[in-house]
C-alpha cells in the first residue's frame, strides 16, 4: 500500500529527499512544508514554518500522513519527532535528546570528551569576560569561537588575533547575532587539514553509512572570509570535469591567489577580459553586488571565441542577459546555461526562454525562493522541459545540464 508522506523543510536538501522518496514503489502522495517553488514541481507545498511544531503536527494529523521526514535541524532540535510520536505518526529523524548532538556544540564536545572520542582541545563559557581571559591566557592564534546552538552554518568564527576574538565574542554573546544560540560558546584550538563528513542511517541496531563528503566554506582568496556556502566547490568541480574534455578554464577572483585544481589559471576581474578570446568556457558564480553587476557585458561576450559556452549561477550579478540572447541568436556562442531566479525571475517575455541552445534552470539552494511566488509554475515547467530537451547531446552540453538542481 502506497504511503502518504510529509517532508518538513524548504531547501535543496528537502527537494533531493523528495526526489529520492518518489523512486520507491511504496511512495504515494508527497507533501512538503513549507517547500518552495522548485519543490512545488514534485510535491504539494503548504505554507507552514518548519519550526512551528504544533501547527505542523496538527496538519499531519488532519491529513492522516503515514510517514513524516523531518529534514531540517531546527525542528529536530525543537522535538518535532517526539511530538509526532505522541500522536502516533512515525517519523524519520532523531528525537529531541539525540538531536542535541547537532543542536548544541557544548553538549557534543562534552559527549566526545566523556567517551574518549578524539576532538580539538576546547573550553565552554557563558560569560564573555571569561572567554577573553581564557583566550589571552592561551595566547594561541588562530583560535576558533563557536556559538553553542544552531546558526545556519555561520556560527563559527576563526579569529587570527586578540582583536578579532574580542569582536567575535561581542558579536555572538553580547550583540546576539545568532540569538539564544550565542548564550554559550565553545572556544576551540585551531586545527588544519581536510574536513570529511560521514553521515549514516541507523535504526539503533544497524548502521548504513553514506558516501563521505567534504565541505569547503571559507570564501575569498587566502580563506580570508568567514564561513560561506559551498558554491565555490561546485565551480571547481565543474572546471575539473571540463578540463577532462580539453576545455580551457579560467577562474575569476577578486585578487591574485595560488592556483587551485580545475583551472588553467586564476585571474583578477580587471585582467579577465584580456583572456576571454582564449576561453572556451566561462562559468560565473559571483555574489550579487553593485560593483560587479553585469560584469560580463556585451563587449566582453563579443570577445569570446566562436562556439564558446557561458554558464552562470546568479544571473543578475554576472552577465548582460540581453547581450547573451543576441550572441546565441547570431550563432556566435555555442550555448549557455542560466539561473532564471537569482536575483529576480527572468522576465516572461525575454527571448532566452525560447532559444534552443540555452538551458534555463532554477536556483534551489533554498534562500533564493523568497521572492519567487509559487504560482509562477510556468518558470518551473519550462526549466524541466529544457532539461529534458538536453537529455541527449554532445558531452559539453550534458555537462552543463548536470549542474545539480
Amino acid at each position: 500500500m502506497s504511503k502518504k508522506i510529509l517532508v518538513v523543510g524548504g531547501g535543496g536538501r528537502e527537494h533531493a529527499i523528495i526526489k529520492a522518496l518518489k523512486k520507491s514503489p511504496d511512495c504515494g502522495e508527497v507533501w512538503c512544508a513549507p517547500g518552495n517553488g522548485g519543490i512545488g514541481y514534485d510535491a504539494h507545498c503548504v505554507n507552514i514554518k518548519a519550526t512551528d511544531v504544533e501547527t505542523m503536527v496538527g496538519f499531519a494529523e488532519t491529513e492522516k500522513f503515514d510517514y513524516v521526514v523531518v529534514a531540517q535541524d531546527d525542528p529536530l532540535a525543537l522535538g518535532m519527532v517526539d511530538a509526532l510520536a505522541k500522536v502516533g505518526i512515525p517519523a524519520f529523524g532523531p528525537d529531541k535528546a539525540a538531536a542535541r548532538i547537532e543542536a548544541s556544540k557544548v553538549f557534543s564536545k562534552d559527549l566526545m570528551k566523556k567517551y574518549g572520542i578524539p576532538t580539538a582541545k576546547y573550553e565552554t563559557f557563558d560569560d564573555p569576560a571569561k572567554v577573553m581571559e581564557y583566550i589571552k591566557a592561551e595566547g594561541k592564534y588562530p583560535v576558533v569561537i563557536k556559538a553553542d546552538g544552531l546558526a545556519l552554518g555561520k556560527g563559527v568564527l576563526i579569529c587570527e588575533n586578540e582583536e578579532q576574538a574580542a569582536e567575535g565574542v561581542k558579536e555572538i554573546m553580547l550583540d546576539k547575532k545568532f540569538g539564544a544560540s550565542g548564550n554559550h560558546v565553545v572556544v576551540e584550538e585551531f586545527l588544519t587539514g581536510p574536513e570529511v563528513s560521514v553521515l549514516s542511517f541507523t535504526d539503533g541496531k544497524v548502521v548504513k553509512p553514506m558516501v563521505s563528503s567534504m565541505d569547503h566554506k571559507r570564501a575569498l582568496d587566502g580563506d580570508e572570509a568567514r564561513l560561506a556556502g559551498a558554491g565555490s566547490l561546485l565551480v571547481a568541480a565543474l572546471a575539473i570535469l571540463l578540463q577532462a574534455f580539453g576545455v580551457k578554464t579560467f577562474g575569476v577572483c577578486r585578487r591574485t591567489s595560488p592556483d587551485r585544481p580545475g583551472f588553467d589559471r586564476l585571474v583578477r576581474l580587471d585582467e579577465a577580459e584580456t583572456l576571454l578570446p582564449a576561453a572556451d568556457f566561462v562559468l560565473g558564480a559571483m555574489p550579487q553586488s553593485p560593483e560587479r553587476a553585469g560584469w560580463l557585458s556585451a563587449e566582453h561576450l563579443a570577445l569570446l571565441p566562436q562556439d564558446a559556452v557561458v554558464v552562470n549561477v546568479g544571473r543578475g550579478s554576472f552577465l548582460d542577459a540581453d547581450a547573451l540572447a543576441r550572441e546565441l541568436q547570431s550563432g556566435h556562442l555555442f550555448g549557455a546555461g542560466l539561473d532564471v531566479t537569482d536575483p529576480e525571475p527572468l522576465p516572461a517575455a525575454h527571448p532566452l526562454w525560447s532559444l534552443p541552445n540555452c538551458i534555463l534552470t532554477p536556483h534551489v539552494a533554498g534562500v533564493s525562493f523568497g521572492h519567487l511566488p509559487q504560482t509562477e509554475e510556468r518558470i518551473w515547467r519550462i526549466c524541466a522541459e529544457n532539461l529534458e530537451r538536453y537529455a541527449a547531446g554532445d558531452p559539453l552540453r550534458n555537462l552543463v545540464r548536470e549542474i545539480p538542481l
